[in-house]
């Protein structure tokens, strides 16, 4: 079960990297930008210090998974880095699902591969 947290965290680890790019550095592209809602090159512009901003919470927590599931995969002793970084990535799948259900599919993206982590720990 460990090696699935790891592989599981890592997955979401690098989704996060991935919304960081699309969030941070290809946001104003038209295909991207409209991935997001946002319909024409104003809006998308009016929000491009915000997706910057979020984009670099998601490189923070795919690090954290990363990271803690390098150091869980050496010491199944330490788990906070990764908990960590898997509970927030669920929490924050939570709140997207919450509020936005039609963005069901990119909370699950979001929050299943963290979830799977955050299980097969548990279950170890």
């Amino acid at each position: 079960m460990t090696t699935l947290a790891v592989v599981a965290a890592i997955t979401a680890g690098a989704l996060h990297v991935g919304f960081f790019l699309l969030e941070a550095v290809f946001f104003m592209k038209p295909s991207v930008y409209r991935l997001f809602g946002a319909r024409d090159h104003g809006t998308a512009e009016s929000q491009r210090i915000l997706m910057i901003n979020q984009g670099f919470y998601n490189l923070a927590l795919g690090a954290g998974a990363i990271g803690g599931a390098i150091i869980f995969a050496n010491d199944h002793s330490e788990t906070t880095l990764i908990r960590f970084a898997c509970a927030f990535m669920v929490a924050a799948a939570v709140m997207l699902m919450a509020t936005l259900p039609r963005a069901w599919k990119g909370a699950l993206v979001q929050g299943l591969p963290p979830l799977i982590a955050l299980a097969a720990m548990v279950a170890s």
